[in-house]
């Protein structure tokens, strides 16, 4: 009963009863305030009790800020209880569709929905798919029992028929079990087959199957069986049975149940063979028990290994026995139960129970030990055959060792108690007993079931059940390890363990646990209280009310706080301490009381909380803070003791200290300012302060001086640029100078009595400076000097101009204003300093530019002053301090491309002058700078430069030493068969292929072409200032090796880094020598011994020569450019250099020092030297005799040919010329003309046939009319009855042809030539012919450049080689035709000369010819097997200078000698770094270019080729760089712009000289890419054939139609070049001779010229006699397709020395 009613029924509610006194608290969803509850705002609520309206939070389903901005949740989210907490999305798998919602709904089942906010449904499954209720996820649809899908959340598809899919998931359908079927789809299940169907599972088989014919099957078959007497293997038919499984006397008998084969094995009974013989079989469990039952099935089966089904009426009985004795055994083991059983179906199952006997057992280990392992055999009477049975003896496998002796739940049950051999069983626990180790028991040592727990409920065996706990196996018994909150072990933690004893016990008054896991319970901590017993934890105290004791059990225990304080609405107080005074108190610890706050210690808040209850004593963040310095007395009260500056201290009324007033008053800010806080009044603030309503006050200028004054503040200074104001205390202030002004001086015009200051002036700004105002004085030329001097005029101090710094010029006049420095100009500038009145300064500003430099070229004066700098790839000095003049003083130099930067630095890796040094690390490769890295790769870089000491070795062996150590017989062999490394056939054949390839395609000569390039142009990227493109320079990189450039190979020149420029010399050139010496070291031997008549020393001599002309061809552009380049000197900077090594200076300056003398003298070893030592070479070996000689002779062959073309006549001297013709035609036409048609025709016994002879004649055309003249001849020496004709009859029956078609011979030379043909030749009448040429042009003539035009619209394929000249030659040659019947002109030269002047004679006439062409010169080339050994010799020893040659330029090699002397080496003096350098390269090329274009020195057309390209390619190269170099000049700078075009096509040429090699050396690789494109250029643009001859008539000339588009050896041809008269042409070891002769000299005047004589026809076929073969016979027909007249006499064409090309149809065929 409570006697103290509540304040408002309907508002308060009764909490608690304290001993008569009710405590009253509000209800829920309102709080106390001010002593009545107020309801929580819209949607928010409170526990009942609340205090404040804090305690209001947003209510479940709503959320906000605070309780006056609570809304609802919006639909998908949630909000479960109170709070601050805002609205949550509803978790995956659960939705809110409502506002509001409090929690969220699972989705049902078929249904899920993925978390997403946006989302307020469930999304159902898809068709045939389900989910779980809750599900969150498309993946958690499952498809239903008959359909699947590849993945959750996928459409499900039905399971096909045959296939079904039982239960509900992500597997796939599955096949029917065999013995089942389904045909519908979408099934769950599979239905079995009926009777006399089956279905063995295959997958694609839907429905079962019948049964084949005599067999049948039972429900859920898989196969069928054959009917009795009948057998066969599956799906197949069924046979019957052998006749030995039945009874031999009586067929019909029982034994009809039989079959045979594999399944003829199940008779039934009888005397059949099938049954007689019968067996048992066990199957017996792994494992067993001690008497537990076990089930043992016994199986009859028969002589097939059947289970005989038919027997259902033997009976069996078990027994147990020792083993395989089968003795009886009743010691080690016992049945219990039954041991006999009768057969169902073949089968008897017996449940035996066993009890053995244990040896012993150990509690502890938990092992027991078997006396012996029990066996057991069955035995019975066959009731079909009343024959005895007996199963094996089989072992039964009891429990024992280490294994548990008993299943779980059971109990050994001994017998006996005992240790040691007693009987024993397994035994399970009863009801309120368990076990959990067959062996514990509650007597030990005999094993016995445990008595149930007292918190636990025991079901038998080892089922036991616990309420609460936590309950764990521990050796064999069930422990109690913990309880649940409210609860406490027993027994407990200092009780005996009792297993019998656990449980949980609730905890009883004063004491709880409230932890997840309990052991005890613990007294109630100070501040709570439990009165009853329970699960219950302590209670709280209530509000305002607290108890210090531990352990209290009822309400009583707890007091109520002091007056005036309250633990503001919380509950479980443990002290008096937690009792708060109300806010605008603070609390007095002495006395315990809570005092009233003074006025100023009050916080700014709404409740006025007092700052001094506060530890800090002073007010929360954002409730002000209390002014004043404020000390607890001791009595426990404070006193406020002092304020600080800019307030008033107040702590009296009327002169008597009162606590509550006492308050610190502040001043008016901004306004006032108070000095002394506690002693002044506030102060109004002056003019020039800024105050802030206490002591600290700001001037408004910075650096102004003011200073206290008693109660005031007064202005005694300002800072420069301003003038002092101080007339009156309110108006102090500094006056700032106004723009264009300035001042140095603030107290300018003031007397120094104080207040003396009034309005002023400033200085007025000067011309050369900017004044912004105040003291402001900036010169605009940075960096110039000005003065301060006093201006008498005014009394003040003036600013005037001193200096002006680089780049100005200064002005000065009377006038200060006019002082100013005037900068120099863009494109103009001043280096040095001005300086009045001495450098550079001047009156008036006009006259200022005038003394200003003009800018130079390579610097950038852009910015104009003494902004210069240089620009890429130039560099220069600043001049020494001196007087300055209108003309330049700084001078700029070009550097290398690329090593000089903008604004004096160098590019990386470069230091020094003109940046031509590498820096330290860094090591010089061609004309760049290249990082060596780190000290430790210069190991490697040695270790690699020492490989080139192994591989010289073996060079200088094979070069020099090989033919030096090889025996004598085998040095002389001119084969290929060396020493013992080539004795290999194998390795011979590929050298010797190789060999000959090599020889085929002259690899020599596009070696020489090849290297020579490289060799100069690698010298491009450092001879000639030029920034190359990048592409060029890593080409030419790679060719400074062909140039042996070492020291640029990565390791060398980091090796050399170092080194002086005359060190690196000095290796170049010691080194050559000292090669050249090692290679004249086995010489010199031989020398020594005297061996020096033997082919031995003659193949080392010779090897010698080749080496050494090798040698020196390679390292002869490298020296020329390495030893001049020693000798150039540059000036920088007023210093003479090196210009190759800045660091050394001049050696031209120090003429006897070795820095000059060295390059000077291997200058003169070297580049000069080697060409001389060439020349001589030659010479010394009689070069230009030789070669003089070989022209005579062929000027002299093509005389007799000539002669023998149109001297003519007779048939015998047809079949001659016919017969010499056919023997120079043949590859082996140095021989003798009648050793090479024996040969030819010679069979494998070396005789020759007559009749084959004169076949051979036939076919090769050598007679084609008056065959008798022939064979008359012939007859005479080969009789028609001898069967052979002898080598010397066949040279008589040739020498009595020539003698009588008088013949001459074309083999013979100037020194054989008979005396009688020499003066046929010298009196033939040359002149009439030569003069023929120049004045007739015959009908004849006309009709035939008339057929040769219509031959090219024929497309007749070439017939002749030749250049243009050789086609002009042949044209000219035409007009001899005219002329075949001169006589011979007897009045040239007399008869009484001599040979020599005859032969002389002949031979002018010879030149006249050819410079007339009217006979041309073959290609004449060296031969090494020559007869004449002079020639032999010089071949062998400088064949490497010549031998690529033609004849007549033997020179050649010293010519390129002096070329790259010229632009290696000579070069490097011409207008050094300059276009005009470049331009003399260019010229020098383009001279070269042109000589060699017209020289073709080369015997291979495509070594000349390759010649002109590689020349091209230095001239469009040098033209690239000389219109860059132009370009730099012009725009003053190393910029340029890189023609993309133009470096594409440098790029191109340089490529095409490393194709050419492989073009010419392997020219099937250029038929085969040519005959392509040919092929498809056909396919696409497909030839005319119908083009009219008007259109053709209008072309100048056609070409050959072969696929190539070329002649023989490559060259395009025209069809107007074919050759009318008789000639020899060789090109490339390709002879060609052809001959066009009409029969009279013209057609007749009624033919005309334009229309075919008579008889013409559209193709005429040649007779093959009028050809002569270029190998062996027979000759196919030779014709020419198209030919618009029938030829008169013959056209002939024979091929020498190589083979002739094929050509296609419709152009000329062999």
């Amino acid at each position: 009963q409570c006697t103290n009613p509540p304040p408002d029924s309907a508002q308060f509610a009764f909490a608690k009863e304290y001993t008569g006194e009710c405590a009253w608290e509000c209800v829920a969803d309102s709080y106390l305030f001010n002593g009545t509850c107020e309801a929580c705002p819209a949607r928010s609520t409170s526990p009942a009790g609340s205090v404040g309206r804090t305690a209001c939070a947003c209510a479940a389903g709503s959320a906000g800020a605070d309780p006056d901005s609570c809304a609802e949740c919006a639909a998908g989210k949630f909000k479960a209880a109170p709070g601050s907490d805002a609205c949550q999305t509803c978790a995956a798998g659960s939705f809110a569709t409502t506002l509001g919602a409090t929690a969220c709904v699972d989705c049902e089942a078929g249904s899920y929905h993925d978390g997403e906010a946006s989302e307020a449904a469930c999304t159902p499954c898809p068709a045939h798919s389900d989910a779980a209720q809750g599900s969150w996820d498309a993946t958690h649809c499952i498809c239903n029992a008959g359909y699947t899908a590849a993945a959750g959340g996928q459409a499900c598809a039905a399971c096909d028929a045959g296939v079904f899919k039982a239960e509900a998931g992500a597997q796939s359908c599955v096949s029917c079990a065999p013995g089942s079927y389904q045909t519908a789809s979408g099934a769950s299940t599979c239905v079995e087959c009926p009777a006399g169907t089956y279905h063995n599972g295959a997958p694609d088989t839907a429905a079962c199957e019948t049964c084949p014919a005599l067999s049948s099957s039972a429900p859920g078959s898989t196969d069928c069986v054959c009917d009795a007497a009948f057998s066969g293997p599956a799906d197949m038919a069924c046979v019957e049975c052998l006749a030995d499984l039945y009874d031999d006397q009586d067929r019909s008998g029982g034994c009809g149940a039989g079959v045979s084969g594999d399944d003829c094995n199940s008779a039934l009974y009888g005397n059949c063979a099938a049954s007689s013989r019968k067996r048992l079989e066990l199957l017996v469990p792994e494992l067993a028990y001690a008497g537990v039952p076990l089930e043992v099935v016994v199986r009859k089966r028969d002589f097939y290994d059947q289970v005989v089904l038919s027997d259902s009426t033997s009976s069996l009985q078990a027994r147990l026995v020792l083993g395989a004795e089968e003795a009886q055994d009743a010691v080690s083991a016992t049945f219990e139960g039954g041991i006999s059983s009768v057969m169902q179906h073949g089968e008897a199952v017996f449940m035996l129970s066993v009890k053995p006997t244990f040896e012993s057992w150990d509690q502890s280990s938990g092992q027991t030990v078997l006396y012996r392992t029990p066996y057991v055999v069955f035995a019975g009477l066959d009731s079909q055959t009343g024959v005895a049975m007996q199963s094996p003896v089989t072992m039964l496998n009891l429990s024992s060792g280490a294994l548990p002796v008993c299943p779980r739940g059971y109990m050994l049950d001994l017998d006996q108690p005992t240790e040691l051999g007693v009987p024993a069983s397994c035994t399970l626990c009863r009801q309120g007993t368990y076990s959990l180790d067959p062996l514990a028991g509650t007597v030990p040592p005999t094993p016995s079931c445990l008595a149930c727990p007292a918190g636990g409920s025991c079901f038998g065996g080892a089922d036991v059940q616990f309420a609460v706990g936590e309950w764990v196996q521990s050796g064999g018994v069930w422990e109690l390890k913990a309880c649940p909150r409210g609860y406490s072990v027993l027994p407990g933690k200092n009780e005996s363990f009792n297993q019998a004893l656990q449980e949980c016990r609730m905890c009883g008054t004063g004491s709880e646990c409230d932890a997840d896991s309990c052991i005890e319970c613990s007294p109630c901590k100070p501040g709570r209280f439990k009165s009853s017993v329970g699960v219950d934890t302590c209670e709280e105290c209530p509000a305002n009310t607290f108890t210090e004791v531990t352990g209290a059990s009822s309400l009583q225990a707890c007091q109520a706080c002091m007056k005036g304080s309250t633990t503001l609405g919380l509950s479980g107080r443990s002290s008096w301490s937690d009792c708060e005074c109300d806010v605008d108190r603070y609390l007095v610890a002495v006395d315990q009381v809570c005092m009233v706050c003074p006025v100023g210690a009050k916080c700014a808040d709404s409740a006025g909380t007092c700052a001094l209850a506060r530890p800090d004593v002073g007010c929360a963040v954002g409730a002000g803070e209390i002014i004043g310095t404020w000390e607890r007395r001791p009595s426990g009260e404070f006193e406020l003791l002092a304020c600080p500056s800019g307030y008033e201290l107040v702590k009296e009324v009327d002169g008597e200290f009162t606590h509550n007033v006492q308050q610190c008053r502040a001043c008016s800010t901004e306004l006032q300012y108070i000095l002394n806080p506690n002693e002044h009044q506030c102060q109004t603030c002056p003019r020039g302060l800024t105050c802030h309503g206490n002591h600290v006050t700001e001037p408004e200028v910075a650096n102004s001086t003011w200073v206290a004054d008693g109660e005031y503040m007064r202005l005694l200074d300002c800072p420069s640029g301003y003038l002092v104001v101080n007339s009156s205390l309110d108006q102090q202030y500094c006056k700032r100078c106004e723009a264009l002004t300035y001042s140095r001086n603030p107290t300018d015009g003031c007397s120094d009595t104080f207040p003396p200051c009034g309005e002023r002036k400033c200085q007025t700004c000067p011309n050369g400076a900017e004044c912004i105002g105040g003291d402001h004085f900036r010169p605009l030329a940075s960096g110039s000097v000005w003065e301060l001097l006093p201006d008498t005029g005014s009394g003040s101090q003036t600013f005037r101009v001193r200096s002006c710094p680089a780049g100005y010029i200064l002005v000065r006049s009377e006038s200060p204003l006019s002082d100013t420095c005037v900068l120099c100009p863009a494109g103009r500038y001043s280096a040095v300093p001005a300086q009045f009145p001495d450098t550079l300064a001047v009156p008036l500003a006009q006259n200022a530019l005038d003394r200003c430099n003009p800018c130079e070229l390579g610097m950038n004066c852009s910015l104009g002053g003494s902004n210069i700098s240089n620009l890429p790839d130039y560099w220069f000095v600043l001049p020494r301090r001196r007087e300055v003049t209108s003309s330049p003083v700084i001078k700029t130099y070009r550097c290398e491309p690329g090593a000089c930067l903008p604004g004096g630095e160098c590019s990386e890796g470069r230091t020094g002058i003109l940046c031509g040094l590498c820096a330290a690390g860094w090591a010089r490769a061609g004309a760049s700078c290249k990082s060596c890295g780190t000290a430790a790769p210069k190991v490697y870089q040695y270790a690699a430069l020492g490989l080139i000491i192994p591989i010289t070795m073996v060079a200088w062996y094979f070069i020099s030493w090989r033919a030096f150590l090889a025996p004598e017989e085998e040095s002389g062999s001119r084969g290929l068969e060396m020493a013992n490394p080539m004795r290999c056939k194998g390795v011979q054949w590929l050298v010797a292929k190789v060999a000959q390839l090599f020889l085929d395609h002259d690899v020599l000569s596009y070696a020489k072409v090849f290297i020579s390039f490289f060799q100069i142009a690698s010298t491009f990227d450092t001879t000639f200032q030029i920034e190359w493109p990048e592409a060029l320079r890593t080409i030419w990189r790679l060719g400074a090796f062909l140039r042996l450039q070492v020291m640029d190979l990565p390791g060398a020149s980091c090796i050399a880094a170092d080194w002086s420029y005359l060190a690196v010399l000095q290796a170049y050139t010691i080194t050559p020598t000292l090669v050249a010496l090692m290679l004249w070291v086995p010489v010199c031997l031989m020398l020594a011994s005297r061996k020096t008549g033997g082919k031995k020393f003659k193949k080392v001599s010779d090897r010698f020569y080749f080496a050494f002309m090798f040698w020196a061809f390679l390292i002869y552009p490298n020296l020329a450019i390495m030893t001049l380049k020693g000798l150039r000197c540059t000036e920088v900077a007023g210093q003479d250099l090196l210009a190759v090594d800045l660091r050394a200076p001049c050696p031209s300056n120090s003429p006897g020092s070795v820095e000059f003398l060295w390059p000077l003298i291997t200058t003169l070893m070297f580049p000069v030297g080697i060409p001389l030592v060439v020349y001589y070479a030659l010479r010394s070996s009689g070069i230009p005799g030789l070669a003089k000689k070989k022209v005579r002779d062929a000027t002299l062959k093509q005389m007799i040919l000539k002669h023998r073309e149109l001297s003519v006549h007779m048939v015998e001297t047809k079949i001659a010329s016919r017969l010499n013709l056919l023997a120079t035609a043949a590859p082996e036409s140095a021989k003798d003309p009648t050793r090479v048609v024996f040969e030819r025709v010679r069979d494998d016994r070396g005789q020759v046939s007559c009749q084959m002879l004169l076949n051979y004649f036939q076919n090769s055309g050598v007679f084609h009319e008056n065959r008798d003249v022939f064979e008359s001849m012939f007859q005479h020496y080969c009789a028609a009855d001898s069967a052979t004709i002898s080598f010397e009859q066949l040279e008589a029956l040739f020498s009595d042809i020539k003698a009588k078609g008088r013949v001459m011979d074309e083999f013979v030379t100037c020194a054989t030539i008979s005396n009688t043909d020499l003066d046929r030749l010298v009196h033939f009448r040359w002149t009439d012919m030569l003069d023929a040429e120049e004045n007739h042009e015959t009908m004849v003539t006309k009709a035939l450049r008339k057929q040769v035009e219509k031959a090219k619209r024929a497309s007749v394929q070439g017939l002749l080689d030749g250049t243009a000249e050789h086609r002009k030659k042949q044209r000219r040659a035409s007009l001899i035709l005219q002329h075949r019947d001169s006589q011979e002109d007897a009045e040239a030269i007399p008869s009484s000369a001599s040979r020599s002047e005859k032969l002389a004679s002949l031979l002018e006439i010879g030149d006249e010819m050819i410079e007339r062409s009217a006979i041309s010169l073959p290609m004449l080339s060296w031969d090494a097997d020559s007869a004449d050994p002079h020639e032999r010799q010089a071949v062998d020893q400088f064949g490497f200078l010549f031998k690529s040659n033609r004849v007549q330029v033997w020179y050649f090699e010293i010519l390129e000698l002096l070329r790259k002397f010229l632009l290696t080496g000579v070069l490097v003096f011409v207008y050094p770094d300059t276009p005009e350098q470049i331009a003399c390269g260019f010229v020098v090329t383009a001279f070269f270019f042109i000589l060699y274009g017209k020289m073709n020195p080369f015997r291979q057309h495509g070594v000349n080729q390759m010649q002109n390209i590689s020349m091209l390619t230095q001239a469009v190269t040098l033209f690239y760089g000389l219109m860059d170099g132009m370009s730099r000049l012009r725009e003053g700078q190393s910029g340029g712009t890189d023609n993309n075009a133009m470096v594409f096509l440098l790029c191109f040429l340089h490529g095409l000289v490393f194709v050419l090699p492989l073009d010419g050396m392997f020219p099937f690789l250029r038929e085969k890419f040519v005959k392509t494109i040919e092929a498809a250029r056909n396919s696409l643009f497909p030839p005319n054939e119908n083009e009219s001859e008007a259109e053709l008539d209008g072309k100048d000339s056609l070409h050959p139609a072969d696929e190539s588009g070329r002649g023989i050896d490559g060259h395009r041809e025209s069809i107007a070049d074919l050759v009318v008269g008789e000639g020899v042409f060789e090109r490339e070891g390709l002879a060609f001779v052809a001959s066009l002769r009409p029969t009279s000299s013209a057609f007749p005047p009624a033919s005309g010229i334009d229309s075919p004589p008579q008889g013409g026809s559209a193709e005429q076929a040649i007779h093959p006699e009028d050809v002569a073969p270029s190998f062996a016979p027979p000759l196919e027909t030779l014709h020419i397709s198209n030919l618009k007249y029938e030829p008169p006499d013959e056209v002939r064409v024979g091929v020498q020395g190589g083979e002739a090309s094929q050509a296609e149809s419709g152009g000329l065929m062999c």
